[in-house]
């Protein structure tokens, strides 16, 4: 963790900022959600961007639907999928440009023949999407109180990758 500042080391190309719509939670407007081909297959007009959250979290009927859409079933909160499956990309836009999260982004933990998706769903007054630690091990965050905007580069280094500014 950085504070005001980043290092380089740990990112990849330019950063793409995204003005927050509600500064409290870190929240960003969600344009849309698809897996592979799929398009928008969500309701969810915000996302908000989580350290504190491992997982990737969203409202219950939307990871339902992905869940099956990826062969997957509900074990005690998280989902489990063959790991002879092939799961297609996970994309997220957001400030107009798509994030990707591929098969190898999305599973947690594996274990004879069993995938464990970094997956989970949950309820809550405001609908939204929570991208934790499995969106920022991939996209190097940059959380710019400032600015009030949060900024996102390609990690070049597995584990979480986030700085406040």
């Amino acid at each position: 963790m950085v504070f005001g500042g980043v290092a380089p080391e740990h990112y990849e190309g330019a950063f793409h900022y995204i003005n927050l719509t509600h500064a409290t939670y870190w929240a960003i407007e969600l344009q849309a959600l698809k897996l592979g081909n799929f398009l928008e297959i969500t309701y969810t007009p915000h996302a908000i961007v989580d350290s504190g959250t491992s997982l990737l979290v969203g409202p219950t009927r939307e990871v339902e639907a992905l869940a099956a859409m990826m062969g997957a079933i509900s074990i005690q909160g998280l989902y489990a999928v063959d790991c002879s499956v092939p799961i297609p990309p996970l994309t997220f836009r957001l400030g107009d440009r798509d994030w990707q999260l591929e098969r190898s982004d999305l599973i947690v933990e594996e274990e004879q023949g069993v995938c464990i998706l970094g997956l989970q769903s949950i309820d809550t007054v405001m609908p939204m999407w929570i991208l934790g630690n499995i969106f920022m091990r991939k996209y190097y965050t940059v959380f710019d109180y400032g600015a009030k905007r949060l900024g996102f580069a390609l990690a070049s280094q597995a584990g979480t990758s986030s700085n406040l500014v």
